[in-house]
């Protein structure tokens, strides 16, 4: 695995804490594995226009791991698509189209 971690939230701290979820009541993970030869020239540009405080984008070992925390489903779910969608053709070659199962 290029990537093993869990999130354990026992306590008020775990709820409340700045090094918890600071009160924010959605958080998530999105993932995608880079290879060697994909430029990293536009992941840098997809990073700084998607810059938001809710919003963290790391790229290490060729593994690109953003994460949100924030109080809206619906802005974690339109950043993510945002970036899958501007991904997609870079990692894959293909086009963007949302799979079936995110209309459910």
């Amino acid at each position: 695995p290029l990537l093993r971690e869990r999130v354990v939230v026992d306590d008020t701290i775990d709820l409340a804490g700045p090094a918890g979820l600071r009160n924010q009541p959605v958080f998530g993970n999105f993932y995608a594995t880079i290879s060697d030869d994909t430029p990293t020239e536009p992941l840098a540009e997809i990073t700084a226009e998607m810059q938001r405080p809710e919003l963290g984008i790391t790229l290490m070992d060729g593994l690109l791991i953003a994460r949100y925390l924030g109080n809206s489903t619906e802005t974690a779910r339109r950043l993510f698509e945002t970036l899958w969608q501007t991904l997609r053709p870079m990692i894959l070659n293909r086009t963007p189209c949302v799979p079936r199962i995110w209309n459910t």
